[in-house]
C-alpha cells in the first residue's frame, strides 16, 4: 500500500495518493491517462469537513463536479460537498469507496466525456472547506 504524500497547492492542502487505484496500479500525476471504458475513477478527497468524507474517501457513491466554464482547477468545485456540522455524528454517511462515479460539468477538462469523468485518478481538494465553492477538482486539465 502506498503512503499518501501531502503537498501544498496555494493555500489548499492536497492529498496525492499516486499508485493507489484499482489493483494498486500506478497512476500518473494529475489523473494521468484516461480510465478504461466502464471503469470508475479512483477518488481521494481532502475535504474532511464533508459529511461524506471517511478517511479521505467518499461514501456518497457518486459526486458532481461543477465548473462548466472552468479553464483552471480553481474554477471547479465538488457540488456534492455537504458540511459536517459539529452537532452531527462524526461518522460519515455510507461506506467509503476509492472508486466512484463522477459526473462532471467542466466542459473544458480533457477527462470529461459526455459529462462523465474518465480520469484514472481524481483528487478533490478542500481541507478547510465549509461550502462546495471552497473545494476544487485538482485533476482538472484544460483541453
Amino acid at each position: 500500500m502506498t503512503v499518501p504524500d501531502v503537498m501544498l497547492r496555494g493555500a489548499v492542502r492536497v492529498l496525492r495518493l499516486d499508485g493507489w487505484i484499482r489493483n494498486h496500479a500506478p497512476a500518473a500525476s494529475g489523473g494521468g491517462e484516461k480510465q478504461e471504458v466502464g471503469k470508475m475513477p479512483g477518488l481521494v478527497c481532502s475535504a474532511q469537513s464533508c459529511v461524506y468524507n471517511n478517511a479521505m474517501y467518499c461514501s456518497r457513491g457518486d459526486i458532481q463536479v461543477g465548473g462548466e466554464n472552468a479553464k483552471v482547477c480553481q474554477d471547479t468545485c465538488c457540488e456534492s460537498f455537504v458540511e459536517r456540522k459539529r452537532e452531527s455524528a462524526k461518522n460519515s454517511m455510507g461506506s467509503p469507496s476509492i472508486e466512484i462515479a463522477i459526473k462532471c460539468e467542466a466542459e473544458h477538462c480533457r477527462f470529461n466525456e459526455g459529462c462523465s469523468c474518465h480520469a484514472r485518478h481524481v483528487d478533490i481538494a478542500g481541507a478547510a472547506a465549509c461550502r462546495c465553492e471552497e473545494t476544487e477538482c485538482v485533476t482538472f486539465e484544460d483541453k
